[in-house]
Formats: C-alpha cells, structure tokens, sequence
C-alpha cells in the first residue's frame, strides 16, 4: 500500500507542479491619513484566514501600497474572495489591483490565447505573442489581473522557461 501511495506521489506531483503561480501582488487602497502602515495588522489577518492563501508578508510596501501574498498549492486564488476578504477585515480598506506571475501551457481558443493554470484558465490580453502556441514549452506571464466579468490578465511581461 505504502509503495502504491509513493509511485502515485511521483507520478501526480510533476503534473501538477507544472502550472502554478509563483508570486501575487496586492494593490490596497485604505482610507487612513497614516497609509497601510497603520490597519495592516487588521489586514493581514483577514488575508491570513482567507483559504486560498498560504501567506501574506509581515510588513507592506507602504510607499506603493502593496503587499505580497503566497497562495496555497501554487493555484491562483479567487480575487473576489481576497476583495471581501480586505472589505470584511473593518480597515476601511479595498482591493485595487492584484499583479500576477505564473508559469504554465499557452493555450489558443480561437483569436484568444489563454494561460493554463491548476483548475483555471486565464485569459491574456495584449499579448503579440505566439503564433502558434507550443504545447512543450512553459511560458511565464507577470500581468495585472482582472475579474470581472471573466479572469483576463494584462500582460506586461512574457519568457518561455527554460526546460531542464
């Protein structure tokens, strides 16, 4: 039994390792003179409860009002749920972008071209890139996401990853 659990880790963790999302910056607006310095700690613990999210930095970047988090499993979190996650924390505070990197299979459906993640597919726009995408190469794309009414990812870098 204990054979049939490891050869079945071996053979699932390199599909799933993949895709995934290696960094997720958050854009916070907060109505505070004090900046996010001052309700951070209200801020982060509504994050820190949020299901999807592994971890959220100790301390923001105040000067440009951000903060970076890392979501559980390397899957993109549902930004709906971080957006209540901040508005629920009482920081009189609000999600005002979210900037993603993630690695994982372009993919063509039609004139669009998608970025294949665990469980999502993601919409990306302004990308000139490829012709025809390569279902053996990785690609990593940074971009600022967007959720309404579908996930679409403003591209503002793109690399084929080097494969080992």
């Amino acid at each position: 039994m204990l054979l049939r659990a490891t050869i079945l880790c071996l053979v699932v963790m390199p599909f799933s390792a993949l895709s995934q999302v290696q960094s997720i910056t958050l854009g916070i607006d907060v109505n505070s003179p004090y900046g996010l310095s001052e309700p951070w700690f209200t801020i982060r613990n509504a994050l820190l409860r949020c299901d999807q999210i592994e971890t959220v930095a100790e301390r923001p970047d105040v000067k440009n009002s951000t903060a970076a988090v890392t979501p559980k499993r390397g899957k993109l979190p549902d930004p709906a749920k971080l957006e209540k996650a901040i508005v629920d924390s009482g920081a009189g505070a609000r999600l005002r972008s979210v900037e993603v990197t993630a690695e994982g299979e372009l993919i063509r459906k039609g004139d669009k071209v998608q970025l294949r993640l665990p469980e999502k597919q993601v919409l990306l726009r302004g990308l000139n890139e490829p012709g025809q995408p390569d279902r053996k190469r990785r690609w990593r794309v940074t971009g600022l996401l967007q959720w309404t009414p579908e996930l679409v990812l403003e591209v503002r870098a793109f690399e084929q990853v080097k494969t080992k």
